[in-house]
């Protein structure tokens, strides 16, 4: 009973300081891309926005495109030097032409 919880309680001891004090892991990045960058989402015009779209247009007519400006669809980006990448290392753009959404790691 009583070792049990003690062996317990040294195993939560022995969490990496980085993972308390909340540093982020700057080698994690995608390949091709370089380090120190932040990790969030990137919304882009994928199957759902599509879906969406092809909706509007049965139920609205050609006002139902509007929808393609307000994606739907979300992955894993990158950004750092200006630029984004997905989660593969593919370049999406430049951070000002791509919609970034930082904080996703």
């Amino acid at each position: 009973g009583k070792h049990f919880f003690s062996r317990v309680l040294k195993r939560e001891n022995t969490i990496p300081e980085e993972i308390i004090m909340g540093v982020e892991d700057k080698s994690n990045h995608p390949p091709g891309s370089p380090e120190g960058g932040t990790w969030g989402t990137v919304k882009y015009v994928g199957s759902t926005t599509q879906m969406y779209a092809c909706l509007g247009c049965l139920c609205f007519c050609l006002p139902g495109l509007l929808i393609l400006c307000c994606p739907q669809d979300e992955k894993d980006g990158y950004a750092v030097n200006g630029k984004v990448y997905d989660a593969a290392g593919t370049q999406l753009g430049n951070a000002t032409d791509v919609k970034f959404v930082p904080g996703r790691r």
